[in-house]
């Protein structure tokens, strides 16, 4: 599985390791972006950024490889203008068509932190958020618009926001509508960019033939469902259903990020660390992931239901592999019987035999989880020890 993720969630790990993070929402980040080192074959990010974001970008992947992440785990593409530009007016045609429905105080998520929705800036490189919002707070002439266009992706990403405003019309002018209002602020312009943000990455990420995996913050905001890592979060889910079965008194919400959590022993690099290990293992199992995601549309409304439905065979075979149901057996299959032929044999329990037998290499490290949630030693302030040495201000925590 090959996902995309953006500079501001990538970011967002990188202040927990720093144990500069702004709360739980990089938390979530961190935690994200480990489910994504162990579930993705190949996690790229676009350079067609500024010099500042793009330095934190490869200083936090330096940080990454000197752990023991390979190399190719982590990819920042370079993009040519003309490559970004094509992403970015499909992008504002999407959100174009979506703004009355994701762009409205209905379903804005006002208590997500934006600082967290937007990549670590340079002091100089935040006056684009106050240019965007001068952009949008009067008319301009079709000529003006044509000459910010134009002007625009010479500050690569930066200007990606004013590019998508002045090259589409339609978003624009929905835009201009929605500006007029005496509700519309400055915060509003932050969560405008972070909703531009997404729907540019999101056919950045199509055009790379990757699914798009969006920063916490941003998912949040737009009350926005993570499909790029819904496979891991699958995973995660058949983990928790088997333990609860192996050992009904064990944690409340056992899942892959929990036992992140616990052996990371309260360090934001050991929660890294854990996922690199833990993506050594799952080799077989990524495989058999992207197979299963490349069998069905993410773009049909009951694309959810089929990734579920296709997973349920690692749920099958993991509650055997955990011996909670049967194992099935070779001689299952062979049935001694009265009758003129001594036995028979049994082509459904053949069937279970063949299937187990091709799943269970997919369910090794999914047994070891669901060991360690079930039986391990369970510190029950992991998390907050996590949080203490991520998170800079704590008293951002205490809401």
């Amino acid at each position: 599985m090959h996902i995309l993720i953006d500079n501001t969630g990538f970011h967002s790990a990188g202040r927990c390791l720093d144990k500069a993070g702004l709360g739980p929402v990089d938390i979530k980040g961190l935690l994200q972006f480990a489910l994504e080192i162990i579930f993705s074959e190949e996690i790229l990010i676009s350079g067609f950024e500024s010099y500042g974001i793009l330095g934190r970008t490869e200083e936090i992947a330096e940080k990454l490889r000197s752990e023991g992440l390979e190399r190719e785990a982590v990819q920042v593409r370079t993009y040519s203008a003309e490559y970004y530009a094509k992403a970015c007016e499909e992008g504002a045609a999407r959100l174009a068509s979506d703004f009355d429905y994701t762009f409205t105080t209905q379903t804005l998520n006002d208590s997500v932190d934006l600082r967290a929705a937007r990549p670590d800036l340079l002091p100089h490189e935040l006056s684009v958020e106050e240019r965007v919002h001068d952009l949008i707070k009067r008319d301009r002439t079709e000529q003006e618009l044509e000459e910010i266009a134009e002007a625009s992706l010479q500050e690569k990403a930066a200007g990606s926001m004013a590019y998508m405003l002045s090259r589409c019309l339609p978003l624009w002018e929905k835009v201009r509508i929605a500006a007029t209002s005496d509700s519309w602020t400055p915060k509003t312009t932050e969560q405008l960019i972070a909703a531009l943000r997404y729907y540019m990455n999101y056919s950045l990420a199509q055009n790379e033939s990757a699914y798009y995996t969006p920063a916490v913050a941003r998912a949040e905001m737009l009350r926005s469902c993570n499909k790029a890592v819904t496979a891991a979060v699958a995973v995660s889910s058949i983990v928790a259903d088997a333990v609860e079965k192996f050992k009904p008194k064990s944690l409340g919400l056992p899942s892959v990020s929990n036992v992140l959590v616990q052996k990371a022993k309260g360090d934001p690099t050991g929660v890294i660390a854990e996922a690199i290990r833990l993506r050594a293992m799952v080799t077989d199992l990524r495989k058999y992931l992207a197979e299963k995601l490349s069998t069905f549309n993410m773009n049909t409304p009951d694309w959810h239901h089929a990734l579920h439905v296709q997973v349920k065979d690692l749920a099958w075979a993991l509650e055997r592999e955990l011996h909670l149901t049967k194992q099935p057996q070779i001689l299952d299959a062979v049935e001694i019987q009265l009758s003129p032929l001594p036995f028979s044999i049994s082509l459904k329990s053949l069937k279970d035999w063949n299937r187990f037998r091709k799943l269970r290499k997919y369910v090794v490290v999914l047994t070891e989880l669901s060991k360690e949630l079930a039986f391990g030693q369970i510190d029950r302030y992991a998390l907050d020890k996590l949080t203490a040495a991520s998170v800079k201000d704590l008293n951002l925590t205490r809401e």
